[in-house]
């Protein structure tokens, strides 16, 4: 429910704030554990979004995955490239949430260096029940290998 109003990002914002404690905490025990996180549409167009990774750069918290659900984002996937971009360049790792759900372009995958890739539920039901659904998958991946690195979590 909250993710539809505007309290979304306030939300967010103090999820940020206090994930960013926990992982200094984890740090002085000399913990480094990769933690992610959802991004919201909103969040991902807040205007404090960039002083957000821009303050999370500088405390050198870099074992932050976040996570984006590129069909969710009203067809405009490709208007994000940017500030995921920013965010790979500032040192935070990028999981594709829910692949499989939605059309996703290979395009994007190209041009934004996922890290991790998060099936959703129904391509996980198929490639259970379905020899050919992963023989296509697997494929999928063996040409995508050189800029789409799939790893077990």
């Amino acid at each position: 429910v909250i993710a539809k109003t505007r309290f979304m990002v306030l939300v967010e914002e103090w999820v940020i704030n206090n994930l960013t404690l926990q992982i200094e905490k984890w740090q002085k025990k000399g913990l480094n554990p990769l933690v992610c996180l959802n991004l919201s549409h909103a969040f991902l167009n807040a205007p404090q979004f960039i002083d957000t990774i821009k303050r999370l750069a500088k405390k050198k918290l870099h074992n932050i995955c976040f996570e984006v659900n590129l069909a969710k984002l009203s067809g405009k996937s490709k208007d994000y490239i940017p500030l995921l971009q920013y965010l790979k360049n500032h040192g935070f790792k990028l999981a594709l949430d829910e692949f499989g759900a939605g059309a996703i372009q290979f395009k994007i995958l190209q041009q934004i260096p996922f890290d991790i890739l998060k099936l959703d539920k129904e391509t996980i039901q198929l490639l259970e029940s379905s020899p050919k659904v992963t023989e296509q998958l697997s494929s999928v991946h063996s040409k995508t290998k050189p800029f789409l690195p799939l790893r077990p979590m």
